[in-house]
Protein backbone atom coordinates (compact mmCIF):
# COMPACT_ATOMS: atom_id res chain seq x y z
CA UNK A 1 0.00 0.00 0.00
CA UNK A 2 1.40 3.38 -0.97
CA UNK A 3 2.39 5.51 2.00
CA UNK A 4 0.92 9.02 1.90
CA UNK A 5 3.29 11.96 1.78
CA UNK A 6 3.93 14.01 4.90
CA UNK A 7 0.96 15.97 6.12
CA UNK A 8 0.71 19.29 4.32
CA UNK A 9 -0.81 22.03 6.43
CA UNK A 10 -1.75 25.10 4.42
CA UNK A 11 -0.76 28.39 6.03
CA UNK A 12 -3.96 29.81 7.55
CA UNK A 13 -5.12 33.10 6.12
CA UNK A 14 -6.96 35.70 8.08
CA UNK A 15 -10.72 35.24 8.21
CA UNK A 16 -12.88 36.87 5.57
CA UNK A 17 -13.51 40.55 6.35
CA UNK A 18 -16.90 41.43 4.93
CA UNK A 19 -18.92 44.63 5.08
CA UNK A 20 -22.68 44.49 4.57
CA UNK A 21 -24.62 47.40 3.09
CA UNK A 22 -27.93 47.88 1.25
CA UNK A 23 -27.92 48.07 -2.54
CA UNK A 24 -29.08 51.68 -2.39
CA UNK A 25 -25.87 52.59 -0.55
CA UNK A 26 -23.57 50.46 -2.70
CA UNK A 27 -24.82 51.92 -5.96
CA UNK A 28 -22.70 51.66 -9.12
CA UNK A 29 -19.83 49.83 -7.45
CA UNK A 30 -18.97 46.12 -7.65
CA UNK A 31 -18.87 44.25 -4.30
CA UNK A 32 -15.44 42.75 -5.09
CA UNK A 33 -14.11 44.44 -8.20
CA UNK A 34 -11.62 43.54 -10.90
CA UNK A 35 -7.85 43.60 -10.42
CA UNK A 36 -5.74 45.18 -13.15
CA UNK A 37 -2.20 44.44 -14.29
CA UNK A 38 -1.03 47.06 -11.81
CA UNK A 39 -2.77 45.15 -8.97
CA UNK A 40 -5.16 48.06 -8.46
CA UNK A 41 -8.85 47.32 -7.90
CA UNK A 42 -11.57 48.92 -10.04
CA UNK A 43 -15.26 48.73 -9.13
CA UNK A 44 -17.12 51.39 -11.15
CA UNK A 45 -20.16 50.39 -13.19
CA UNK A 46 -21.69 52.24 -16.14
CA UNK A 47 -24.80 51.18 -18.04
CA UNK A 48 -26.58 52.32 -21.20
CA UNK A 49 -30.32 53.18 -21.09
CA UNK A 50 -32.73 50.32 -21.80
CA UNK A 51 -35.01 51.48 -24.59
CA UNK A 52 -36.82 49.92 -27.53
CA UNK A 53 -33.58 49.70 -29.49
CA UNK A 54 -31.89 47.75 -26.69
CA UNK A 55 -35.01 45.59 -26.25
CA UNK A 56 -34.74 44.46 -29.90
CA UNK A 57 -31.05 43.60 -29.54
CA UNK A 58 -31.66 41.71 -26.30
CA UNK A 59 -34.40 39.69 -28.02
CA UNK A 60 -31.83 38.66 -30.61
CA UNK A 61 -29.37 37.67 -27.88
CA UNK A 62 -32.05 35.54 -26.20
CA UNK A 63 -32.76 33.78 -29.46
CA UNK A 64 -29.08 33.05 -30.00
CA UNK A 65 -28.77 31.72 -26.44
CA UNK A 66 -31.64 29.21 -26.58
CA UNK A 67 -29.17 26.37 -27.10
CA UNK A 68 -26.96 27.70 -24.29
CA UNK A 69 -29.11 29.37 -21.59
CA UNK A 70 -26.12 29.52 -19.25
CA UNK A 71 -24.47 32.03 -21.56
CA UNK A 72 -27.37 34.49 -21.78
CA UNK A 73 -26.78 36.44 -18.51
CA UNK A 74 -23.22 37.18 -19.61
CA UNK A 75 -24.35 38.35 -23.03
CA UNK A 76 -27.10 40.51 -21.52
CA UNK A 77 -24.71 42.19 -19.09
CA UNK A 78 -21.95 42.58 -21.67
CA UNK A 79 -24.42 44.32 -23.97
CA UNK A 80 -26.09 46.61 -21.41
CA UNK A 81 -23.04 47.63 -19.38
CA UNK A 82 -20.43 49.88 -20.94
CA UNK A 83 -18.01 49.45 -18.04
CA UNK A 84 -17.48 47.00 -15.19
CA UNK A 85 -14.33 47.57 -13.17
CA UNK A 86 -11.39 47.56 -15.58
CA UNK A 87 -13.48 46.18 -18.43
CA UNK A 88 -14.64 48.51 -21.20
CA UNK A 89 -17.34 46.60 -23.07
CA UNK A 90 -17.92 49.20 -25.78
CA UNK A 91 -14.75 48.20 -27.61
CA UNK A 92 -15.66 44.49 -27.68
CA UNK A 93 -17.98 42.33 -29.77
CA UNK A 94 -20.70 40.10 -28.27
CA UNK A 95 -18.49 37.01 -27.98
CA UNK A 96 -15.64 38.94 -26.39
CA UNK A 97 -18.00 40.53 -23.86
CA UNK A 98 -19.36 37.11 -22.92
CA UNK A 99 -15.83 35.80 -22.34
CA UNK A 100 -14.99 38.78 -20.13
CA UNK A 101 -18.13 38.35 -18.01
CA UNK A 102 -17.42 34.62 -17.70
CA UNK A 103 -13.98 35.48 -16.28
CA UNK A 104 -15.44 37.67 -13.52
CA UNK A 105 -16.48 36.60 -10.03
CA UNK A 106 -20.03 35.35 -9.45
CA UNK A 107 -20.53 37.99 -6.74
CA UNK A 108 -19.83 40.82 -9.18
CA UNK A 109 -21.88 39.31 -12.02
CA UNK A 110 -24.94 38.72 -9.82
CA UNK A 111 -24.65 42.26 -8.51
CA UNK A 112 -24.53 43.62 -12.07
CA UNK A 113 -27.63 41.59 -12.92
CA UNK A 114 -29.63 42.93 -9.97
CA UNK A 115 -28.29 46.47 -10.37
CA UNK A 116 -29.31 46.46 -14.04
CA UNK A 117 -32.87 45.55 -13.04
CA UNK A 118 -32.87 48.21 -10.30
CA UNK A 119 -31.46 50.92 -12.57
CA UNK A 120 -33.56 50.28 -15.67
CA UNK A 121 -36.90 49.13 -14.25
CA UNK A 122 -37.03 50.11 -10.59
CA UNK A 123 -36.63 48.88 -7.03
CA UNK A 124 -39.88 46.95 -6.63
CA UNK A 125 -40.06 43.29 -7.66
CA UNK A 126 -43.29 41.33 -7.41
CA UNK A 127 -42.96 37.82 -5.99
CA UNK A 128 -45.49 35.04 -5.46
CA UNK A 129 -44.99 33.54 -2.01
CA UNK A 130 -46.41 30.35 -0.52
CA UNK A 131 -46.27 30.34 3.27
CA UNK A 132 -44.60 27.22 4.68
CA UNK A 133 -46.60 27.59 7.87
CA UNK A 134 -50.20 27.93 6.66
CA UNK A 135 -49.85 27.06 2.96
CA UNK A 136 -51.48 30.27 1.76
CA UNK A 137 -50.18 31.87 -1.41
CA UNK A 138 -49.94 35.64 -1.69
CA UNK A 139 -48.15 38.34 -3.71
CA UNK A 140 -45.28 40.21 -2.09
CA UNK A 141 -43.28 43.20 -3.28
CA UNK A 142 -39.55 43.06 -2.57
CA UNK A 143 -37.58 46.30 -2.38
CA UNK A 144 -34.21 45.93 -4.13
CA UNK A 145 -32.88 49.07 -2.44
CA UNK A 146 -32.93 47.24 0.89
CA UNK A 147 -31.24 44.09 -0.46
CA UNK A 148 -28.09 43.30 1.54
CA UNK A 149 -24.83 43.31 -0.41
CA UNK A 150 -21.72 41.75 1.15
CA UNK A 151 -18.61 43.63 0.02
CA UNK A 152 -14.87 43.68 0.67
CA UNK A 153 -12.45 46.62 0.72
CA UNK A 154 -9.51 44.54 -0.52
CA UNK A 155 -9.67 41.36 -2.67
CA UNK A 156 -7.71 39.37 -0.06
CA UNK A 157 -10.45 40.13 2.48
CA UNK A 158 -12.70 37.69 0.57
CA UNK A 159 -10.22 34.81 1.02
CA UNK A 160 -10.27 32.52 4.01
CA UNK A 161 -9.09 29.14 5.29
CA UNK A 162 -11.21 26.13 6.16
CA UNK A 163 -9.66 23.82 8.74
CA UNK A 164 -10.79 20.29 7.92
CA UNK A 165 -12.37 18.17 10.63
CA UNK A 166 -11.12 15.08 8.82
CA UNK A 167 -7.87 15.55 6.84
CA UNK A 168 -7.89 13.67 3.55
CA UNK A 169 -5.66 12.81 0.63
CA UNK A 170 -5.79 15.33 -2.21
CA UNK A 171 -3.54 15.01 -5.27
CA UNK A 172 -1.20 12.68 -3.39
CA UNK A 173 -0.92 14.81 -0.23
CA UNK A 174 -2.75 14.73 3.08
CA UNK A 175 -4.32 18.16 3.58
CA UNK A 176 -5.55 19.57 6.88
CA UNK A 177 -6.86 22.88 5.54
CA UNK A 178 -8.22 24.34 2.32
CA UNK A 179 -7.68 27.83 0.98
CA UNK A 180 -10.99 29.31 -0.12
CA UNK A 181 -11.62 32.10 -2.63
CA UNK A 182 -14.77 33.70 -4.15
CA UNK A 183 -16.50 31.58 -6.79
CA UNK A 184 -15.93 32.54 -10.45
CA UNK A 185 -18.97 33.13 -12.64
CA UNK A 186 -17.71 30.37 -14.96
CA UNK A 187 -18.58 27.87 -12.21
CA UNK A 188 -22.14 29.17 -12.08
CA UNK A 189 -22.40 29.02 -15.87
CA UNK A 190 -21.24 25.41 -15.85
CA UNK A 191 -23.79 24.53 -13.14
CA UNK A 192 -26.64 26.18 -15.08
CA UNK A 193 -25.50 24.43 -18.27
CA UNK A 194 -25.40 20.99 -16.63
CA UNK A 195 -28.76 21.51 -14.92
CA UNK A 196 -30.41 22.49 -18.20
CA UNK A 197 -28.83 19.55 -20.04
CA UNK A 198 -29.03 16.65 -17.62
CA UNK A 199 -30.72 17.95 -14.49
CA UNK A 200 -28.70 18.10 -11.29
CA UNK A 201 -29.28 17.06 -7.72
CA UNK A 202 -28.58 19.59 -4.96
CA UNK A 203 -25.59 17.49 -3.91
CA UNK A 204 -24.01 17.87 -7.37
CA UNK A 205 -24.56 21.62 -7.34
CA UNK A 206 -23.04 21.75 -3.85
CA UNK A 207 -19.89 19.98 -5.03
CA UNK A 208 -19.61 22.20 -8.13
CA UNK A 209 -19.70 25.31 -5.96
CA UNK A 210 -17.14 23.82 -3.59
CA UNK A 211 -14.74 23.01 -6.43
CA UNK A 212 -15.11 26.54 -7.73
CA UNK A 213 -14.14 28.03 -4.37
CA UNK A 214 -11.12 25.87 -3.44
CA UNK A 215 -7.74 27.34 -4.35
CA UNK A 216 -5.36 24.39 -4.31
CA UNK A 217 -1.60 24.60 -4.75
CA UNK A 218 1.15 22.04 -4.27
CA UNK A 219 4.92 22.15 -4.43
CA UNK A 220 6.70 20.88 -7.52
CA UNK A 221 9.91 18.86 -7.32
CA UNK A 222 11.78 22.16 -7.69
CA UNK A 223 9.90 23.61 -4.73
CA UNK A 224 7.73 25.98 -6.76
CA UNK A 225 4.02 26.34 -5.97
CA UNK A 226 1.84 24.94 -8.73
CA UNK A 227 -1.88 25.75 -9.00
CA UNK A 228 -4.31 22.93 -9.77
CA UNK A 229 -7.79 22.94 -11.26
CA UNK A 230 -9.65 20.38 -9.19
CA UNK A 231 -11.99 17.74 -10.62
CA UNK A 232 -15.03 16.23 -8.82
CA UNK A 233 -13.12 13.01 -8.11
CA UNK A 234 -10.44 14.98 -6.26
CA UNK A 235 -12.89 15.39 -3.39
CA UNK A 236 -13.88 11.72 -3.25
CA UNK A 237 -12.10 11.23 0.09
CA UNK A 238 -13.62 14.30 1.75
CA UNK A 239 -15.85 13.37 4.67
CA UNK A 240 -19.59 14.09 4.71
CA UNK A 241 -19.04 16.16 7.85
CA UNK A 242 -16.60 18.46 6.06
CA UNK A 243 -18.80 18.64 2.96
CA UNK A 244 -21.72 19.98 5.00
CA UNK A 245 -19.68 22.33 7.20
CA UNK A 246 -17.73 23.74 4.27
CA UNK A 247 -20.96 24.28 2.28
CA UNK A 248 -22.33 26.29 5.19
CA UNK A 249 -19.09 28.29 5.54
CA UNK A 250 -19.00 29.07 1.81
CA UNK A 251 -22.46 30.60 2.09
CA UNK A 252 -21.58 32.50 5.27
CA UNK A 253 -18.30 33.86 3.87
CA UNK A 254 -19.62 34.50 0.38
CA UNK A 255 -19.77 38.02 -1.02
CA UNK A 256 -22.22 39.70 -3.36
CA UNK A 257 -25.98 40.34 -3.17
CA UNK A 258 -28.16 38.34 -0.78
CA UNK A 259 -30.51 36.57 -3.17
CA UNK A 260 -33.17 36.05 -0.47
CA UNK A 261 -35.97 38.28 0.78
CA UNK A 262 -37.80 37.95 4.08
CA UNK A 263 -41.19 39.00 5.38
CA UNK A 264 -44.31 37.81 7.16
CA UNK A 265 -47.38 36.03 5.86
CA UNK A 266 -50.42 38.37 5.94
CA UNK A 267 -52.62 35.46 6.99
CA UNK A 268 -50.75 33.77 9.86
CA UNK A 269 -47.91 36.27 10.48
CA UNK A 270 -45.40 33.47 10.03
CA UNK A 271 -41.94 34.55 8.87
CA UNK A 272 -40.83 33.50 5.40
CA UNK A 273 -37.57 33.43 3.46
CA UNK A 274 -37.88 33.44 -0.33
CA UNK A 275 -35.24 33.21 -3.03
CA UNK A 276 -35.31 35.93 -5.66
CA UNK A 277 -36.55 34.45 -8.93
CA UNK A 278 -33.82 35.88 -11.14
CA UNK A 279 -34.68 34.14 -14.40
CA UNK A 280 -35.00 36.74 -17.15
CA UNK A 281 -38.81 36.58 -17.52
CA UNK A 282 -39.41 36.55 -13.77
CA UNK A 283 -36.96 39.35 -13.05
CA UNK A 284 -37.21 41.66 -16.06
CA UNK A 285 -40.65 40.80 -17.48
CA UNK A 286 -44.11 42.20 -16.76
CA UNK A 287 -44.79 39.49 -14.16
CA UNK A 288 -42.14 41.09 -11.93
CA UNK A 289 -43.95 44.43 -11.90
CA UNK A 290 -45.94 45.09 -8.72
CA UNK A 291 -49.65 45.76 -8.94
CA UNK A 292 -51.80 47.39 -6.29
CA UNK A 293 -52.66 43.91 -4.99
CA UNK A 294 -48.99 42.96 -4.84
CA UNK A 295 -47.81 45.67 -2.51
CA UNK A 296 -46.36 44.55 0.78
Amino acid sequence: MEEPKAVTRLVPRKSAKIEVMPLASRGASLPHGTVGMDDKVARDLACKPWRGKEEREIAKLRGQARSNPAGFPGRLLGFMFTQAGHHNFESLNDDQRAVVVSSMLAADVLYMYIYLRYLCIGKDVRLNIVCDRCGRGFPFTADLETLDVKCVENPEDAEWTYELSDPFKLRGEIVEALEMVPMPWATMENTIRNAAKDGMENSSIKMDVMLGCIHFQSKSQKGDLVEHTLRPEDLDEMSKRDIEILTERIEANGIGPDMQVTGRCPSCAGAFVHNLEWGYDNFFGSSSQPSAAGSS
